[in-house]
């Protein structure tokens, strides 16, 4: 089975030092961030990278299994976190 987006997400996060112990988010920022997963990963346009997205922003949800193979994991969190850093006043490294 594959990660879910909410876990994505949460790495993604994690990676800009917004985790959920330091960081409280509410449902809103949360799929702020999950939409932009999804237009990101549409917009790479890989044939091969079988991501389940949705046709609407607000349809995708954190439990939604992301159907990623394990191998894509870290690429899409890592340029997520880059991705979204500037929109919590966060410089990537």
């Amino acid at each position: 089975m594959s990660w879910t987006k909410g876990q994505l997400v949460k790495r993604a996060l994690s990676k800009i030092g917004l985790s959920d112990y330091s960081y409280n988010m509410n449902a809103d920022e949360y799929q702020d961030v999950l939409s932009e997963m999804d237009s990101m990963i549409q917009g790479w346009k890989f044939d091969n990278l079988p991501y389940v997205s949705s046709d609407s922003p607000d349809a995708s949800d954190m439990s939604d299994d992301s159907g990623l193979p394990t191998w894509a994991n870290e690429a899409v969190y890592t340029n997520l976190a880059v991705r979204i850093a500037s929109d919590f006043g966060k410089e990537p490294t």
